[in-house]
């Protein structure tokens, strides 16, 4: 008809010179209000020291979890928020530490626009005034005029390492058109978008990297916990002045020799254990450090979790210090955890995962080589969630599906998030 066909021209035309989707004219844009003061997690993209740091320079934050409001992700996850260094304090003399305080500047939206921070902290060093003035004792005792040499040592420098947690606030209300917004999705994140927000290294507390990340484990606290111990792992003692009695009673035979802290997510371990061969106890023994990340499959949390083989000591004259020597080849290791575990706690099912940013030939942080083929063993340990979870949770919608402009994607020292892990089965030979 003459009347209808006029009506589709015409609308076709408002269409055209609007730019806008037909289903825009149907359902207008609804606005959301992203208030001031929201918090918004954070994790430092890249290690800083008081010792070279100084005001004014550039630090980069990574955001842990997607901010949603009424259905839609607000800010994603993985988006770059801006910070920087405000105040540096060198160490110095009378053992007094050097800090370092960062503040946050801003972090980008969904639709690529950028709002406000509000936060600030310093991180201060470790004192060693109580070291120097038990030094200037003994010295004194023996000849004093040499105790106030002691006066003129240092405190320690402060590290802040990659990966340490700061929550920021939204410093300013901001209104987002939710035709510019992806819609949030239900179940979370699946294990191989996970992968891509660890890192794949541990480091030291000054921040040099060392053993691989080579294990993920998915259950409770109690469980990983209960696990180890059913298969005869133990809890080694924290590395306290405390230990010096038991290692000069028991020496050769301290089962709970303590292992040295290494970091992730900018803290020392959460769970440790060692498994002491029964005839050398302390030149050879299996451990593994756990740390708890901030994911979790099906409400269950994932652990990360690094393990090597010591297999003799070392001693080094020049650094006058004492190291176990590990295997060289970790994947060892790590195969031979799932297999002690698997013997020990049913049901267990353990697939190997390809990295996001694999490590095949690296140095550990104390400057010994190992190699790996780098995969990740995943091991479900949890008792009641069945691991059809993993498969059945739904992947996130899409830039291009929403209309948003590239998600910048920093990320905490883990290499290119475009890098896609995946699950591959081939189980080594035993």
């Amino acid at each position: 008809m003459p009347g209808k066909a006029l009506f589709s021209s015409t609308a076709c035309l408002l269409l055209l010179a609007t730019g806008l989707p037909g289903r825009a004219m149907a359902a207008p844009a609804v606005h959301l209000l992203l208030r001031k003061g929201t918090p918004v997690e954070l994790r430092l993209a890249h290690t800083i020291s008081s010792a070279s740091a100084h005001p004014g320079q550039h630090v980069d934050f990574v955001v842990v979890h997607d901010l949603h409001i009424h259905g839609f992700t607000v800010i994603r996850r993985g988006s770059t928020a801006i910070g920087s260094v405000v105040r540096v304090r060198k160490n110095h003399p009378l053992g007094m530490p050097g800090d370092v305080t960062i503040q946050l500047d801003s972090v980008q939206l969904a639709d690529g626009r950028r709002i406000g921070l509000s936060a600030h902290r310093r991180f201060k060093g470790r004192s060693r005034t109580l070291r120097m003035g038990v030094k200037m004792l003994l010295a004194s005792a023996v000849y004093w005029p040499l105790a106030p040499i002691f006066l003129l040592s240092h405190g320690r420098e402060r590290t802040v390492l990659a990966g340490t947690k700061m929550t920021a606030y939204t410093s300013e209300q901001v209104s987002l058109p939710t035709w510019n917004l992806c819609p949030s999705t239900e179940g979370g994140l699946t294990l191989p978008q996970v992968l891509q927000m660890l890192p794949s290294r541990v480091t030291n507390y000054s921040g040099r990297p060392g053993d691989p990340l080579d294990l993920v484990f998915w259950g409770t606290r109690a469980e990983v916990q209960a696990a180890f111990t059913r298969a005869g792992w133990i809890v080694p003692d924290r590395p306290t002045p405390r230990i010096i009695w038991p290692l000069i009673r028991r020496r050769w035979h301290y089962k709970k020799l303590p292992m040295f802290n290494l970091y992730v997510f900018g803290r020392p371990e959460d769970l440790a254990f060692v498994l002491p061969n029964p005839r050398l106890i302390v030149e050879r023994r299996h451990h593994v450090r756990i740390w708890k990340t901030d994911y979790e499959l099906g409400g269950i949390p994932l652990w990360v979790g690094s393990a090597t083989h010591d297999i003799s000591i070392e001693i080094v004259l020049r650094k006058l210090s004492i190291f176990h020597r590990i295997n060289p080849n970790v994947d060892e290791e790590r195969n031979f955890i799932g297999r002690d575990l698997a013997n020990h706690w049913h049901p267990v099912q353990e697939e190997y995962l390809r990295a996001a940013n694999p490590v095949f030939f690296a140095k550990t942080a104390t400057g010994q080589s190992y190699h790996t083929d780098g995969r990740i063993l995943f091991i479900d340990l949890n008792r009641h969630t069945p691991l059809l979870v993993l498969a059945a949770t739904p992947p996130p919608a899409s830039s291009a599906d929403c209309g948003m402009p590239p998600m910048d994607t920093a990320q905490v020292d883990t290499g290119s998030p475009e890098q896609t892990s995946a699950f591959s089965r081939n189980h080594p030979p035993s």
